[in-house]
Parts: structure tokens; C-alpha cells; sequence
């Protein structure tokens, strides 16, 4: 095998390894960069209002209630495509789309975390979970009157008021927590949380 043969051999398996590097070294970056914690203590502080949320959108589409609102006469915007509207049934049609598109991702989310609230359910310690993010239990009526009112009973508590609750130590409610939250995080979010 000549020198030139030789050189080029290990150019392309330099080229290689180095693309291999750069591409588990990206993925590393992706991950250090999110905080899988805090991302699921803020999805279960928001729990309720995002299923909240999912049950009124639920009730609007079966109510027709998703339509273009009408515009304010005094708000004047100006258009870059020299004045032409669009025609008003395509302004709506897209507006629908675009509420029915969030409103699916905003369902998606919620299934999400209750798929991960209901694997650890059954865990001893769940209810330090639930007391400390202000989630209702398994039972709560979603579809009941006064949603809202109902909801306010379930206000999170801090790590004090949870150990009294419970009957046990600060120290175990926080390793608890961290350690179910640690586990939702996986079950939320999947391989990249780990």
C-alpha cells in the first residue's frame, strides 16, 4: 500500500471518528443545557391549570365556541402585501387551525404527566407529591361545578406543612420528593432525562 492510499485512509477514519465525537458531544451539550428537574416540578405546578385548561377547550369545540373574534375598529395594522386581505373564511379557517393545534399539544402535555402521575400513584409516598405541587388526588371530579373553586382546596404546601400532614420528618418528605420527581422526570420526558 503506497503512502497517498495510506494518508487517505486515515483522513476518512479521522473524519469519522471526529464526526462521531462532535455528534455525542452535541447530544451531551442538549442535555446539560435542560433541567429535567425543574421542567417537571414546573409541569406539576401547572398540572391543574393545564387540565383545566384541556376540559374548557373540550367544551368549546363541542359548544362551536372556537371562532375568529371580531376586531376593534380602532386598531389599524398595516400589511406588507400592499393591502390585500386575505379572504375572511381563510383568516378563520387558519385561526381555527392554529387554536385546535394548541389545544391538542396543551392535551398531549397533560397526558403526558397524568401517564407519569398514575405509574407512581401506588407509591407510599405519592401524596408528598401531591400536597407539595397542589395536584388533586386520583378520585377528584373534573367534570363537577365550580372547577376552579374546587381546585383552590388544593393550593401546593410547603415542606413543613407537608411533614406535618404526613406525620414524618422534613428530611424524609424532601428525599421523597426528589426522588419521585426524579422518576416522573424519566417517565415525562423519556431517555433524555436520565
Amino acid at each position: 500500500m503506497d503512502k497517498k492510499a495510506l494518508e487517505t485512509i486515515v483522513e476518512k477514519g479521522c473524519s469519522r471518528s471526529f464526526k462521531r465525537v462532535l455528534v455525542e458531544l452535541t447530544s451531551a451539550v442538549n442535555k446539560a443545557s435542560r433541567d429535567y428537574y425543574k421542567e417537571t416540578e414546573s409541569l406539576l405546578y401547572k398540572y391543574s391549570v393545564l387540565k383545566q385548561k384541556v376540559i374548557e377547550d373540550e367544551r368549546d369545540i363541542q359548544e362551536g365556541e372556537i371562532r375568529l373574534k371580531e376586531k376593534s375598529k380602532d386598531i389599524i395594522r398595516f400589511s406588507g402585501n400592499g393591502g390585500a386581505k386575505p379572504p375572511e373564511d381563510q383568516v378563520a379557517e387558519e385561526y381555527y387551525r392554529s387554536r385546535r393545534a394548541s389545544m391538542e399539544r396543551t392535551k398531549l402535555r397533560v397526558k403526558e404527566i397524568e401517564r407519569g402521575i398514575d405509574r407512581f400513584r401506588s407509591d407510599r409516598y405519592f401524596r408528598i407529591v401531591e400536597l407539595k405541587y397542589g395536584i388533586p388526588p386520583e378520585n377528584f371530579d373534573w367534570e363537577g361545578e365550580n372547577l376552579s373553586q374546587r381546585l383552590a382546596e388544593f393550593e401546593p404546601l410547603s415542606v413543613e406543612e407537608i411533614a406535618l400532614e404526613l406525620g414524618c420528618g422534613e428530611s424524609t418528605v424532601k428525599r421523597n420528593r426528589n426522588r419521585l420527581v426524579n422518576a416522573l422526570k424519566v417517565a415525562i420526558f423519556g431517555g433524555d432525562a436520565t
